[in-house]
């Protein structure tokens, strides 16, 4: 039973992971996306708009999870940093009421997971992204995908 706790805890991304630590309450009101790497692969066969480049992308994915709308204080903020102190932090962009941050965590050179991370005043957007990470082709994804705060993964190639 130890050993399958384990096994689930390392195999949670970190949205997965910060909603585990929220109440009921505060998740009130939230939109939680969770597409599964064989939806993607799906998707991405049958869309003829998609070129090579990206279909490649997304064979190597194996989830994306996302929250929108989740009004933060300061003791979920807190929770949040502490969760992602693992993570490398590649940029922060902080306008006037908007704070950006984009995360990763490697492991043997190897991008396992990426973090978009955007605060609008109180109101949080988080997306976890797991599989083989090419940092090139995660700008390209925020052209394909329209949910809010996915437009500033084009920011990466900034820091690249």
């Amino acid at each position: 039973m130890l050993i399958g706790l384990a096994l689930h805890a390392l195999s949670q991304n970190l949205v997965s992971s910060f909603l585990d630590t929220l109440d009921k309450d505060s998740k009130k009101g939230i939109t939680q996306v969770n597409i599964s790497g064989t939806m993607l692969r799906l998707a991405s066969k049958n869309d003829p708009n998609i070129d090579n480049e990206m279909k490649k992308f997304f064979e190597n994915i194996d989830k994306i999870s996302l929250i929108s709308r989740l009004t933060v204080n300061d003791v979920l903020k807190s929770k949040l940093d502490e969760l992602l102190s693992p993570y490398e932090e590649l940029i922060q962009v902080i306008e006037e009421n908007q704070t950006i941050r984009m995360h990763t965590k490697e492991t043997k050179k190897q991008i396992e997971e990426f973090i978009l991370y955007v605060l609008f005043e109180n109101e949080l957007t988080l997306m976890s992204i797991t599989g083989k990470i090419d940092l090139k082709q995660i700008a390209r994804l925020s052209e394909s995908v329209k949910i809010q705060g996915v437009e500033h993964l084009n920011k990466v190639n900034r820091k690249k």
